[in-house]
């Protein structure tokens, strides 16, 4: 996504690789759903067979869950990095505390 503030706060996997992302209302309802014994069903403009419902999670979760498939972590300050990248986050507060300064008063 790009920045921009959503409801879609879960992410609707099909078996395909597909994802659908919904927000509260539309998980309570696909949950609902998916007990009937009907063998498809609509989110917004999508019309689909049940039984192709990988998982439906939070997406939240899910994000940091392929971003550690892809190889990316975490560091302790909370910034992602790339697979062998080095994190320099704490040269930064290295030097607001004034912990790296060689200048003494």
């Amino acid at each position: 996504m790009n920045g921009e503030i959503t409801d879609k706060n879960y992410i609707l996997f099909l078996k395909g690789g597909h994802k659908i992302w919904i927000n509260e209302t539309q998980f309570e309802m696909l949950k609902n759903l998916l007990e009937t014994n009907r063998k498809f069903i609509q989110v917004e403009n999508w019309v689909f067979n049940k039984d192709e419902v990988a998982y439906i999670g939070p997406r939240r979760e899910i994000e940091i869950a392929e971003r550690i498939k892809k190889g990316e972590w975490q560091c302790q300050y909370g910034y992602w990095h790339n697979p062998g990248e080095e994190c320099a986050h704490g040269e930064l507060e290295k030097y607001t505390n004034n912990e790296g300064s060689n200048y003494q008063n």
